[in-house]
């Protein structure tokens, strides 16, 4: 049976007033590893959108693409065009039943928009509820605390502060560069920086989580900015909780070696990169957003891990200059403290 398909110029924007339009996009799904996903602007070829015509009748279905779009109806092929109008009215004998409508573009889905859109106006009584920005909220309030952390800390020990940022010293081999204060790891200063890292890490593992498809982990159904809050902190815990496990893997295995003074001297390091590590990773998110580039945060993790990896080359250097260290101790002794660790990591986030 014929379907009336109106294919039209760009929705005829100028009159688009004169419409109550809701968006569909919220709701749209892509398929990845044989499961749908919500979608979030990933780089796909053909996007889902389930519909019901009953519930949506006297109103039109406005689909726009920058590039051709093939429409299917239920795996149906209903036409291709750049932009479709359908009346739902002449489609719901055809689809009682709700509809799953597939988009379909060879040269990917760029500025779709998907629209329901009613030539009547709304319900002047109707009180829709307000999108769902906790994640926005919770972002701008944790960065905003962060910032007045690092501020208090900067203004406490200027020196200590900056040292953790000197990349200049992180690729030096010379242990006489660091002051005896920053090897003290366990002074009061030094732990309210690690609480400031543990805290920076989480947030910065919530937004790539967030922006990522590929990555599941910190996925919930409550989008509550409370919720955001709670799990900023569970996150920032267990990322101190791993400091704390790192530092006394070094503390057993230094001893076992018989090596002394390493200690501070290695955790100042691996704190160091960590934060130069995500600076660094943050200041390219920031570019990329303000070039209006779509940063991929899945890359960004890779990357970050990458980075890291790093770390135990410059630590097999630094600690080669120690007079009775011998290369294939050493090699042991970074595999135990630096080298299994990063690869447990690299599991649990990347495989």
């Amino acid at each position: 049976m014929k379907i009336f398909i109106i294919l039209l110029l760009p929705f005829l924007f100028g009159s688009a007033d004169n419409y109550f339009i809701e968006s569909l996009e919220p709701n749209a799904k892509v398929l990845i590893n044989g499961k749908f996903e919500p979608f979030r602007n990933q780089s796909v070829d053909a996007l889902y959108l389930s519909i019901d015509l009953i519930k949506n009748q006297k109103k039109e279905l406005w689909l726009s693409n920058t590039s051709e779009l093939y429409l299917f109806f239920n795996s149906k092929l209903i036409g291709k065009a750049k932009n479709f109008v359908l009346v739902a009215d002449s489609l719901v004998k055809l689809y009682p039943q709700p509809v799953l409508v597939c988009l379909y573009s060879p040269k990917g889905i760029e500025h779709i928009k998907a629209s329901w859109a009613a030539h009547y106006p709304p319900d002047l009584l109707e009180n829709p509820l307000r999108p769902k920005d906790g994640f926005n909220n919770f972002v701008v309030l944790s960065s905003i605390l962060l910032l007045s952390f690092f501020t208090l800390l900067l203004r406490t020990n200027p020196q200590l502060t900056l040292d953790y940022l000197n990349i200049v010293k992180l690729f030096s081999f010379r242990r006489r560069d660091e002051t005896q204060f920053t090897l003290r790891v366990t002074s009061s200063v030094n732990l309210l920086f690690y609480l400031f890292s543990s805290l920076l890490v989480s947030l910065a593992v919530m937004i790539c989580f967030r922006h990522s498809a590929d990555l599941f982990i910190l996925k919930t159904k409550d989008e509550s900015f409370s919720n955001y809050f709670l799990q900023w902190l569970v996150g920032g815990f267990f990322s101190l909780v791993f400091l704390l496990v790192k530092f006394l893997l070094l503390v057993v295995f230094s001893k076992l070696f018989l090596w002394k003074d390493v200690v501070g001297f290695q955790f100042f390091n691996f704190v160091r990169a960590l934060v130069v590590t995500l600076a660094l990773l943050g200041f390219i998110s920031l570019l990329l957003g303000s070039l209006s580039f779509t940063a991929d945060y899945y890359l960004i993790i890779k990357l970050f891990f990458a980075v890291l990896c790093i770390e135990p080359i410059l630590i097999f250097f630094k600690l080669m200059t120690r007079d009775s260290v011998r290369p294939f101790h050493l090699f042991s002794y970074l595999c135990a403290t630096e080298i299994f660790p990063l690869l447990f990591l690299i599991k649990f986030f990347l495989f």
